[in-house]
């Protein structure tokens, strides 16, 4: 079976099912055909994930579209909307060159990179939907469907290598993330990582399990093992090392991966995360505005504005974390937060006019 014969789904995680004649189904890799197992043991169907909404309204907030956004942006999100539609109808090179244009109009937002990519997929262009993918990931390093994509769409070119590195930057993120686990075996076995087989098995059959992460690093290490350039593994094990406070070697893989990839958002992520886990808050906050002056990476809004929270710098943290929201607005935590701040300041702002008011207007 070649790319060509199978149905590319869209979602937010592209995945590839195919029939076995009996009502399951099996993940489909270009390299293997494995099933997606249940705890059981038991093959099971492994569902594309529904979209993002990506019209979720803060409190006070607009929504693309609205009458007062600046021309271009509701004019590219029609376009994005034009897509959509013709993508949904089959109609994929015209899908293309809308979204084309609509990345050209309002480049900052993602999720017009990601209908791109998903568009390139269908027409079986994998290189494009590589390029595109990368924009999101440019965009967002924290996105793991889109993560999951670049995974997808490396295998489907036969580069098992590449689709290794993609899943364990997901990995790395979401640890428990089953259909990146459940690739990584296909992967696996196309890289001929006979050793991990067994254990890839078991996670992508019961992907929370304790030791998910220890196998994470070790397959990352045998990554780098493999590539000891690689800017990816080596931002990939310095994220790890932070997530359990294991601090003496992320400055050390940090400025490696700059020095390989000069201003690589997810290394200027990490140097931030690093200073913020030494509590050295002023110097964190100074870094993530670093990483944001390079890429517009939502989750740098949203840690840089919980660290001006705690400075009592409440107006900042209040656009820090409207901007996570405008450019990420997939995360609920950082839109509860948002609407707590901004009612926050309402009331402020209120006690201040009503205080105004008391005292004559001095």
């Amino acid at each position: 079976m070649t790319a060509g014969d199978k149905k590319i789904l869209k979602s937010d995680v592209i995945v590839a099912l195919v029939s076995l004649g009996v009502g399951a189904m099996v993940y489909f890799s270009v390299t293997r055909e494995q099933g997606i197992f249940d705890k059981s043991g038991h093959l099971t169907e492994n569902k594309p994930k529904p979209p993002v909404d990506t019209s979720v309204k803060k409190d006070g907030g607009k929504t693309l579209n609205d009458p007062s956004l600046p021309p271009n942006v509701n004019r590219a999100y029609a376009i994005f909307n034009q897509a959509t539609a013709e993508e949904k109808e089959g109609n994929y090179t015209a899908a293309i060159g809308h979204y084309v244009e609509a990345c050209r109009i309002d480049p900052i937002r993602k999720m017009y990179w990601s209908g791109l990519g998903s568009a390139y997929m269908h027409e079986n262009k994998f290189e494009q939907a590589i390029d595109a993918f990368m924009e999101v990931y440019n965009r967002d390093v924290y996105d793991t469907f889109n993560l999951s994509n670049l995974g997808f769409a490396s295998q489907s070119l036969r580069r098992d290598a590449d689709a290794m590195r993609y899943y364990l930057m997901a990995l790395t993120i979401q640890p428990d993330l089953p259909d990146a686990w459940a690739e990584m075996y296909n992967v696996a076995h196309g890289l001929v990582l006979m050793s991990y087989y067994d254990e890839i098995k078991d996670m992508a059959r019961a992907p929370a399990v304790t030791g998910n992460s220890d196998l994470i690093y070790r397959l990352n290490q045998t990554g780098l093992d493999m590539h000891p350039d690689d800017y990816y593994y080596l931002v990939n094990r310095a994220f790890l090392n932070l997530r359990y406070m294991r601090l003496s070697t992320v400055e050390a893989d940090v400025d490696r991966a700059l020095s390989i990839q000069k201003n690589g958002p997810a290394a200027l992520l990490a140097r931030a995360q690093l200073y913020s886990c030494r509590g050295e808050f002023d110097r964190a906050a100074e870094a993530y505005k670093a990483c944001l002056a390079v890429s517009p990476q939502p989750v740098a809004y949203a840690e840089l504005g919980t660290i001006q929270m705690q400075q009592g710098k409440l107006d900042e943290a209040l656009h820090s974390y409207g901007k996570a929201t405008e450019l990420g607005n997939d995360k609920p935590s950082w839109l509860a937060t948002y609407n707590r701040l901004r009612a926050e300041k309402m009331k402020r702002d209120k006690a201040g006019a009503i205080a105004q008011d008391k005292s004559g207007g001095k």
